[in-house]
């Protein structure tokens, strides 16, 4: 089946790319594991000049590993290299959602609220796309109160770290019951950056940092 006309981007390389990179960051592909181009041709119908473009941009954020005459291989997320993320963001990311609660758009985080609550009554089902749109929709939340705080230094770091993060926490939502507690911890956040209420959502923030870091090293 040729998915290609489904996924983002204006030319075959990035539609590629968005697959492959989804693909990785929800560990649909093993760490170690060899990506097979002929496969992937398969399944995008496409050739392999937009795959070997898009492999070099995946190549670039750490994700893939190309070695000449061997192949393309997935790389490997160390546990220790995801502890010391989630320490960095224990120590950045409430203290954002403090000092960005008083002025953070409601509007924004209702119509973020209203695509959880969509999502939480189906949730129960365990259909696949679901949970992947439940964890995509909370890291937009993340990605929003760091965006709304404006600090580009910042925002840069965050994206530096933000590809192992989302392999970590790909990994902790597949574990039983998590996407959904997940899911009540993101509404929280939102219910107390609505309320203007800063101290409980640094509050908000830094309990569902922690309990996403211990799901992944229970």
């Amino acid at each position: 089946m040729n998915t290609i006309n489904h996924l983002k981007g204006t030319t075959l390389a990035e539609k590629a790319y968005t697959f492959l990179r989804n693909e990785i960051i929800n560990n649909k592909f093993a760490p170690g594991e060899a990506i097979e181009g002929a496969t992937i041709i398969s399944q995008l119908g496409i050739s392999r000049t937009p795959i070997r473009e898009a492999l070099k941009q995946l190549e670039a954020e750490n994700l893939v590993e190309i070695y000449p005459k061997r192949g393309t291989f997935i790389t490997t997320v160390s546990l220790e290299k995801i502890h010391k993320h989630f320490q960095l963001r224990e120590l950045i990311e409430p203290e954002v959602a403090r000092l960005v609660a008083p002025y953070i758009s409601k509007d924004k985080l209702s119509q973020i609220e209203r695509e959880l609550l969509s999502i939480k009554e189906k949730i129960a089902k365990g259909e696949e796309d679901i949970i992947k749109k439940a964890v995509m929709l909370g890291q937009s939340l993340h990605d929003f109160i760091i965006s709304t705080f404006g600090n580009e230094i910042l925002i840069r770091i965050i994206y530096n770290l933000k590809t192992d993060i989302q392999r970590g926490c790909s990994f902790a939502s597949q574990k039983t019951g998590n996407v959904s507690k997940f899911l009540e911890h993101h509404l929280e956040i939102i219910s107390a950056l609505k309320e203007r209420n800063a101290d409980k959502a640094k509050s908000s923030v830094t309990k569902h940092i922690q309990e996403a870091r211990k799901s992944i090293f229970a």
